[in-house]
């Protein structure tokens, strides 16, 4: 009886261990919905950085303002997390940058320019505000 009890509370003991070490490393279920919202917002700079890179290859020329491009996601180009416009600038005549604001650093070195919206899959940024520029060849 006494050796069960034992027993139970080792495992018992075992268990919340390897909670709490899971928990060390991955940051909690808190951390991971944080991580998935970058993630979902690196993918929609990349899909308007492809709209961009679509919109110059029709017309030859960058878009003035994300306003002539639609998003097939929401109708309009927009963060749709803080639902603050996307900051677009054009540098030349053929790079733009795309900021938005990230909750966390995904540490990494980062490319000056990236010549393809796919490059910036699991792309390194800073967190808060950070820009990745893009250069389209012709």
């Amino acid at each position: 009886m006494k050796l069960t009890k034992i027993g139970l509370t080792l495992i018992s003991l075992l268990i919340i261990v390897s909670v709490g070490y899971a928990f060390s490393i991955t940051g909690g279920p808190a951390a991971q919905r944080q991580r998935q919202a970058d993630e979902r917002k690196l993918n929609y700079v990349r899909d308007v950085a492809y709209q961009v890179f679509d919109y110059y290859f029709q017309k030859n020329q960058l878009p003035e303002s994300l306003e002539n491009i639609k998003s097939g996601r929401t109708g309009m180009v927009q963060d749709e997390f803080t639902l603050d416009q996307l900051t677009y600038k054009i540098l030349s005549y053929n790079s733009f940058e795309i900021c938005t604001d990230f909750i966390a650093e995904v540490p990494g070195d980062k490319k000056t320019s990236y010549s393809d919206a796919w490059e910036i899959i699991n792309a390194p940024h800073a967190a808060g505000n950070d820009c990745f520029t893009f250069r389209v060849h012709d």
